[in-house]
């Protein structure tokens, strides 16, 4: 049984990369204070994914449901859970350069982003906190702005960053009126195990695919150290999480013992400041990019 110092936390997504090693973190320590409540509608999530955290869970502190944030079953699941916070993780999973894919992907996050938020209003929820691709997000830049600081702004050029934009924006109105607060992980280049290769920019460096940026990559389980920071920190903020180091192609090579990859243009350098995250979230990353990049 649970006890009354036990806190609920609910993560949306909680099945797919990210959200997994999320879980894991959570449960991992059995004298967490969080219940963990996993809601995962399975389109890109795996429950192969959880296996771990399944396995070291204490009983009664752990729950799955297969479930879609958009149905109405969400509200009412929310409703009548109570979770104390909702961690936001089924948004921006599917990245694409592509104008249509990015426009139904923006679409499909923006409609998640919406039914979350209701429905933690109508739930009474204290908080959410959710992430978004900050390469999105803060849209074009000079070299000379790098590393990027929130304070800048948030200028996006692309579909997929005024959509993260938006959900900042809708996170901020839902403070401001209904006091929900939330907290805003502005992500740099994540990497890890589990990561679909598809979608992993890291992998696909390494493997030879030419870059127009540096990459910020930072090592999942680092993400999920910060996630969990987030649940009771860095209220009404949006705060940059990544390494803080430009690196390219070769840079990746190198470190996961390859040799050095060739390229014909030198990337636009890219990279975000921590000072936030340092200050707000009491967080910042370890662990050496050739040590994570041995675990995949």
């Amino acid at each position: 049984m649970i006890g009354t110092d036990i806190r609920r936390v609910a993560v949306v997504g909680g099945a797919g990369f990210l959200g997994s090693h999320l879980v894991d973190r959570l449960v991992a320590d059995p004298h967490t204070a969080w219940a963990v409540e996993v809601i995962d509608d399975l389109s890109t999530g795996s429950l192969g994914s959880l296996a771990t955290a399944r396995a070291q869970a204490v009983s009664g502190r752990l729950s799955i449901t297969h479930l879609d944030a958009t149905g109405p079953e969400f509200s009412s699941f929310i409703e009548r859970r109570r979770p104390e916070v909702v961690v936001h993780l089924a948004g921006f999973s599917r990245p694409t350069a592509e104008p249509a894919a990015a426009a139904t992907e923006s679409v499909r996050a923006l409609t998640i982003a919406a039914s979350i938020l209701e429905a933690c209003r109508s739930g009474e929820v204290t908080k959410v906190v959710t992430c978004v691709p900050a390469v999105d997000l803060y849209g074009a830049y000079q070299g000379r702005e790098v590393p990027l600081k929130e304070s800048r702004g948030f200028t996006p050029d692309a579909t997929l960053g005024i959509a993260a934009r938006t959900v900042i924006d809708w996170c901020t109105h839902y403070r401001d009126r209904y006091a929900l607060e939330f907290t805003v992980l502005a992500l740099g280049d994540v990497y890890g195990p589990r990561h679909p290769v598809v979608s992993d920019p890291v992998a696909a460096a390494i493997a030879g695919r030419p870059l127009e940026r540096t990459l910020d990559p930072i090592y999942v389980a680092d993400v999920a150290e910060a996630l969990v920071s987030a649940l009771d920190r860095a209220g009404g903020l949006v705060v940059n999480v990544s390494s803080g180091d430009s690196v390219t192609a070769s840079d990746l090579a190198r470190a996961a013992g390859r040799e050095p990859v060739a390229v014909a243009l030198r990337p636009q350098r890219f990279a975000l400041s921590l000072v936030r995250s340092r200050i707000h979230l009491a967080w910042a990353p370890w662990t050496p990019l050739a040590d994570g990049l041995a675990t995949i």
